[in-house]
């Protein structure tokens, strides 16, 4: 199960790195806190997907969401295509705001049918 007390602190953590002002405190942050979101790309879809969702609740910033599209969003569609596909196909229809995040992501890894989908939404 997963902890909403354990995303929000680890969307925050996302957002602490992007918006560090320097390489060495993006250094430090990363060193401390940002690899454990780091191995849960590779690893958990479902934790991904809920520090993605919660980042984007979080901030407004276009820089942050910039990253946030083209880093975290485009990797679980890479590396989980299939199965998060219809997470986020599901909220591109209920939020305009989240759709807008699609226009950041690259295929990647993606198989063709799965950026077909993608590029659907952001019509």
């Amino acid at each position: 199960m997963i902890d909403p007390k354990d995303i929000d602190r680890l969307a925050k953590v996302v957002l602490k790195y992007q918006t560090a002002e320097t390489e060495k405190e993006k250094d430090e942050i990363f060193d401390k806190e940002y690899c454990e979101i780091d191995a849960i790309r590779f690893k958990s879809p479902e934790k991904l997907w809920a520090i993605i969702l919660r980042v984007h609740a979080l901030t407004n910033d276009p820089e942050v969401l910039a990253v946030l599209s083209a880093g975290l969003l485009e990797d679980l569609l890479a590396q989980f295509p299939y199965q998060s596909i219809d997470w986020v196909e599901e909220q591109a229809r209920k939020d305009p705001r989240f759709k807008k995040l699609l226009r950041g992501v690259w295929q990647n890894l993606m198989p063709d049918e799965i950026w077909e989908r993608l590029q659907k939404l952001r019509e």
